[in-house]
């Protein structure tokens, strides 16, 4: 990323229940995916279960942030 340019970053940690189980814990990434791509979201990297997403502003993370806690 150029020095000039900001981003915001969402780490998004699914709840023990759903690590516990693969076809939940998909579910809820396929959700938080979701979520993240209609603001504008994007996914970087998937590390020990939590999901790193990139945003262009602060208020599209934000939006993410309550579509995911809505679903």
């Amino acid at each position: 990323m150029d020095a000039g340019r900001t981003a915001t970053v969402l780490i998004a940690e699914p709840s023990s229940d759903a690590k516990r189980h693969d076809g939940c814990r998909k579910l809820v990434q396929r959700a938080v995916v979701s979520a993240a791509d209609s603001t504008g979201g994007l996914l970087v990297s998937t590390r020990g279960g939590k999901l790193v997403l990139r945003f262009a502003t602060p208020d599209a993370a934000a939006s993410a942030a309550s579509k995911i806690h809505a679903a």
